[in-house]
């Protein structure tokens, strides 16, 4: 929520600075012009130009905005047919390599790093991460750092290493990972939980982020580790349940596949040889 908020604001600066800029430079010529002489007129002319170019360069953001977001969902959504393919991957080492602004840079090496993570290439995330600047980074961006860089120990099985970067990463992790904006950091420690056997407290951890307003891939992720705990405590009709209700809304290949896996253990315990509890999609 933070992040959205500083891009936004950050957004209507820069929106509001072209229209200065534009209303200024139009007003001038008008006035070199002869077109007016008062200044009441002068200035009513500027103001009007000024909100002209507002809604102008607001419908212009707001366009491309809404291009750039339905392209990465559908190269994302891609994947849960095909797989991590090279166009995936090309698409997000490309805004990498597109940003201009530190702190784009860095909100785009994250994105690729974590793509990387999920498709089990964990040396290529953790060397995207390794060169990260993160002395420019801001907190709010460390807090990001420091939740995928543990994700991805997570992944890769290396708890030892999971539990050094959680000490590193403590403070901000947990400032963090509070409220609906802290969702992705909270399903992150909820993950660690898991992996260290505390599945209990994994399962109370999920179930509270659930509760509240979540983004898709959190919501797949907590539902697959949902499955996974019910089925370890034995609680099988829970884990049914889980499956049927997390399967339809699955956002990641990733998650798709051990669901897949999940789900067939479930039908081997039900006894359901030869018929699927979930239509596959």
């Amino acid at each position: 929520m933070f992040k959205t908020f500083l891009y936004a604001v950050k957004m209507l600066w820069r929106i509001f600075s072209a229209a200065l800029v534009s209303a200024c430079a139009v007003t001038v010529v008008w006035w070199l012009l002869g077109k007016t002489t008062k200044l009441a007129d002068t200035l009513f002319f500027f103001f009007s130009v000024f909100g002209t170019a507002v809604l102008v360069f607001t419908s212009i953001c707001a366009i491309r905005l809404a291009v750039k977001g339905k392209k990465a969902a559908r190269i994302y959504a891609d994947t849960l047919v095909n797989g991590y393919t090279d166009k995936f991957f090309s698409y997000y080492e490309n805004r990498v390599k597109r940003a201009k602004r530190k702190n784009s840079k860095n909100s785009a090496m994250l994105a690729l790093a974590s793509c990387y993570s999920e498709a089990s290439r964990y040396d290529d995330a953790m060397n995207v991460l390794d060169s990260m600047d993160f002395l420019s980074m801001s907190e709010p961006m460390r807090a990001s750092y420091f939740n995928t860089l543990l994700y991805t120990a997570i992944l890769s099985d290396d708890l030892s290493k999971a539990e050094k970067i959680y000490m590193s990463g403590k403070y901000l992790l947990e400032k963090y990972s509070r409220g609906s904006s802290g969702c992705e950091i909270a399903h992150t420690l909820a993950a660690l939980e898991f992996a260290r056997g505390n599945v209990y407290t994994a399962e109370q951890m999920i179930l509270e982020i659930l509760d509240g307003p979540v983004s898709d891939m959190t919501a797949s992720g907590c539902g697959v580790y949902l499955v996974m705990i019910y089925l370890q405590t034995e609680r099988f009709e829970k884990a049914k349940l889980a499956a049927e209700m997390t399967f339809p809304v699955i956002a990641g290949y990733r998650d798709k596949q051990i669901m897949l896996r999940l789900m067939k253990i479930i039908e081997n315990i039900y006894s359901v040889r030869g018929d699927t509890i979930i239509q596959e999609s």
